[in-house]
């Protein structure tokens, strides 16, 4: 964020809460230049999100018991009524941050200032100290916001909703009952929560919707269009839901939404049809949906209420038109019988096919898969590499660790050393310390010793290694005699 850059260069902190307490620091010290301090108190009220003016409250809420540069308090906690009486009027922008301080004597006295005076975000300065474990504050809060909130602005009330929403969860008696005061003003004035579902900040919106829907009417028609825009899983799995509850016809309806743009709209809506329909045709074509789940659901219902449709034969019909869709599909099923087709795209160009072929593999017996689970590791996406050595892992024996010992000593890449470390260490096997060990000397470069080192240390904190894993002789030799090339850690500390 951008505060007047004339003192931009004088900064040194690093949050809004540092910067504002650096400001009343230079304001009580220099009460000629207050307009230039009033100015960026009031930037700062016009600028925050409110996640960050939650966040700059609670910050400023802190209290520190000692005063240091390091802790950048800028007298902060220093402040006290004297100071304030001393500056006289002030702005009211001035009043709201005070309105945060630690010392409850000057968050009462800031909060009496604002009482009368018109200034943007004061119901939000008031819905925070609701919370407040002064009660006076408590009270003073929950007068100005009854006085005020009928003439607070349609901007106030929709940047205020997240605030309002959090009151639930605030232990003050107060705030259940401003809470409801607050939702039945809102639902007053559906203007305002129609405008804030438009806002591109999901604290707002979500509860704009989460209000809406506790209308009925013109409100909460229009709430569900607008529900159905969002691409927030949040808001779009409630919008279903209420979508669910009104509609007539929900079988029609459900249908629409099996073909809606987003994937948790689809998904939803093909879990209501395999729950709640039988032997719905729409959703045969949920079979070549872009969605691994969706497709994984749809292959369930198929083979449940139409066991006569051959799903192989559907994706090997479509092969020829959306052949990434139709390896997936046929990878899902896990038929030897595509041994054939499948291996070979392995070589691919497209990282999908590369990845189905992967995920297919399992039904290849132990022999068959490891060719392609080595070249899995050594993919340059990081899809296939991860299921690649999760695979790898499942079946190691010493044959693969001599394979793998060989793809490390052969390889010129970095990444290809670091996919056979994951391996190597991803069983619970005691013989992978000495495994780094004998690792380390080829290591390519500074970054694959070091990821060598952080496993050594992982392996060595371990409570259940260093208690229950015991070397024999032979083997706290060989550690010791491969020490010698391993300067950066004394390997006695692993002989326990």
């Amino acid at each position: 964020m951008t505060i007047f850059k004339e003192f931009g260069q004088q900064m040194r902190t690093t949050s809004s809460a540092g910067e504002i307490k650096y400001y009343y620091n230079k304001l009580f010290l220099d009460l000629a230049h207050k307009e230039k301090y009033v100015g960026i108190f009031q930037d700062y009220i016009e600028c925050l999100t409110p996640r960050e003016f939650l966040i700059t409250h609670k910050e400023l809420r802190k209290f520190q018991y000692f005063y240091s540069k390091k802790s950048q308090d800028w007298n902060w906690s220093d402040l006290n009524e004297r100071k304030l009486n001393k500056v006289g009027d002030m702005p009211p922008e001035v009043w709201c941050w005070l309105a945060g301080h630690p010392n409850g004597y000057i968050r009462e006295f800031a909060l009496s200032k604002l009482y009368m005076q018109p200034v943007r975000r004061k119901m939000i300065v008031c819905l925070l100290s609701l919370n407040d474990h002064i009660p006076e504050i408590r009270s003073m809060a929950k007068a100005m916001i009854l006085q005020t909130a009928e003439q607070t602005t349609d901007e106030e009330l929709i940047f205020s909703l997240p605030f309002i929403q959090r009151l639930s969860g605030l232990k003050q008696m107060e705030n259940e009952a401003i809470k409801k005061y607050l939702n039945q003003l809102l639902l007053e004035k559906p203007e305002v929560l129609l405008s804030a579902q438009q806002s591109e900040d999901p604290f707002i919106y979500r509860y704009a919707f989460e209000l809406s829907y506790l209308s009925d009417g013109v409100l909460k028609e229009k709430s569900m269009e607008n529900g159905l825009l969002k691409k927030d899983k949040l808001t779009l799995g409630r919008t279903f839901r209420e979508l669910m509850k009104q509609t007539v016809d929900a079988e029609i309806r459900v249908r629409e939404l099996m073909e809606h743009p987003q994937t948790i709209i689809r998904k939803l809506a093909c879990e209501w049809c395999y729950n709640h329909l039988e032997w719905e045709e729409a959703m045969l074509p949920k079979l070549m949906d872009s969605v691994t789940s969706i497709r994984y659901l749809a292959k369930d219902y198929i083979s449940k209420y139409f066991p006569d449709i051959n799903i192989r034969s559907f994706y090997l019909e479509k092969l020829s038109k959306e052949p990434v869709i139709a390896v997936q599909g046929l990878s899902m099923l896990q038929n030897r019988s595509d041994k054939e087709l499948l291996v070979p795209l392995i070589h691919d160009a497209r990282k999908k096919l590369r990845s189905a072929v992967i995920n297919w593999s399992v039904c290849l017996s132990e022999e068959e898969q490891l060719p392609l689970l080595y070249l899995g590791i050594m993919d340059i996406s990081r899809y296939v590499h991860k299921k690649a050595v999760e695979l790898l892992v499942s079946h190691f024996t010493p044959t693969v660790k001599e394979k793998l010992f060989v793809i490390f000593n052969q390889t010129d890449l970095e990444k290809h050393q670091i996919s056979v470390i994951k391996v190597m260490t991803g069983d619970t096997r005691k013989e992978y310390l000495i495994d780094l060990f004998t690792l380390y000397p080829q290591s390519l470069n500074d970054d694959v010793r070091r990821e060598i080192i952080i496993r050594i240390n992982l392996w060595h904190q371990e409570w259940n290694r260093r208690f229950f894993v015991q070397f024999t002789e032979n083997e706290e030799e060989q550690l010791k005699r491969l020490g010698e090339d391993f300067e950066e850690l004394k390997v006695e500390r692993f002989l326990g």
